[in-house]
């Protein structure tokens, strides 16, 4: 299986906070074994967001999107009628916020943390119930 993972924030395309969140699920997805080919950053923008994942040239079984806790009504209103599978929002914790300040991985935080619960149930959406 080969993967892409797409980032959308401005401020990690302006170096304002670390991407972290990349880190991780490059992480992840070697560890399943799942191959990953590239990674892009694009900002806080729908018309560049779509620019994007119409530009996403490789063959995939799924492409899924996933926003974050600061994702607006108008944002996920466009996601689900975007024509692709809008997974959720990764919830607020603040411990995310804390470790990509310092710069520490996303590892340290804990399984019942806000995000990382919703991380799973996004990951049980997709179909990847196996791996917990």
């Amino acid at each position: 299986m080969i993967a892409e993972i797409i980032c959308v924030g401005t401020e990690l395309l302006l170096g304002q906070i670390l991407n972290t969140n990349a880190q991780y699920l490059s992480q992840k997805l070697a560890e399943y074994g799942i191959d990953l080919y590239f990674q892009t950053v694009v900002g806080d923008n729908i018309e560049r967001i779509k620019y994007v994942t119409k530009g996403v040239r490789i063959n995939y079984k799924n492409f899924y999107l996933v926003g974050n806790y600061r994702f607006t009504d108008e944002v996920e209103s466009h996601l689900l009628q975007s024509g692709e599978r809008y997974l959720g929002k990764i919830q607020f914790d603040p411990k995310v916020r804390e470790n990509n300040l310092r710069g520490d991985s996303l590892f340290e935080i804990p399984d019942d943390s806000p995000s990382c619960l919703s991380v799973k149930k996004i990951l049980k959406g997709a179909g990847y119930e196996s791996i917990f």
